[in-house]
């Protein structure tokens, strides 16, 4: 349930998460690319494999690196590397996914080499990164990247860009960034924290989701890129 309220949120649980806004838009753009992968899927940097169940494949692999932001006990992965080389034979996996790892890769070409050697011809990356978040899981956290920054690293690593989008827009983002900061910040209390969401960061929420209606569109500011590419020749 709580991993549910986390990254697979319904309307209800806007009550219930101070990150709604981000997680909810991030879902939505994950589920919609989902029905794309197949085969043997590999989720680098899987964490808790929050979205594992919006895949249907043959076998689904989590990996993780040894020392990350993340706590051990929050790891379900499958296997852990060395952050280096993927620990998979060439042209042998169909499917990579990596949501929110892409900021706390040290040597990002190194690691896309990685997934372009491993991936079967045509094969298939989907990557969630983050452009407008606040610092976390330091000290691994060492970029933002745009929409065309996310392409062009992945063209010039031998992808195809097939799908590429952002998440939220302007009010949206500034709305979830306000919330994140009460949330953070309003109380180191645990519970003071909880008590908060409902009442105080719940009817931000719903006005920043109003507002966007309204207002004019903009997406010059963001929270996410959501990207969908094809392995192709180097």
């Amino acid at each position: 349930m709580i991993e549910q309220i986390k990254f697979l949120p319904r309307p209800w649980h806007i009550f219930f998460n101070p990150y709604y806004l981000v997680r909810r838009a991030l879902y939505l753009e994950i589920d919609r690319l989902a029905r794309r992968m197949n085969g043997i899927l590999v989720d680098i940097g899987c964490g808790t494999k929050p979205y594992e169940c919006l895949f249907d494949v043959e076998l689904y692999v989590g990996i993780e690196v040894r020392s990350s932001g993340h706590s051990e006990e929050r790891k379900k992965a499958s296997l852990i590397y060395d952050g280096v080389a993927l620990p998979f034979k060439e042209d042998s996996i169909d499917s990579v996914f990596a949501s929110e790892v892409l900021e706390h890769v040290a040597e990002l070409d190194e690691l896309l080499t990685e997934v372009h050697r491993v991936l079967k011809p045509d094969g298939m990356i989907l990557i969630t990164v983050p452009m407008c978040w606040n610092e976390h899981e330091l000290p691994y956290d060492y970029r933002r990247l745009t929409l065309p920054g996310v392409v062009r690293i992945l063209s010039n690593n031998g992808f195809v860009v097939i799908d590429a989008k952002k998440t939220n827009n302007f009010v949206l983002t500034l709305t979830q960034g306000l919330c994140a900061y009460l949330y953070q910040n309003i109380s180191t209390k645990f519970y003071i924290r909880r008590v908060a969401i409902p009442i105080l960061i719940a009817p931000i929420s719903i006005t920043g989701l109003l507002l966007s209606y309204l207002l004019p569109a903009d997406t010059s500011l963001y929270s996410n890129n959501v990207v969908l590419a094809r392995k192709g020749a180097i």
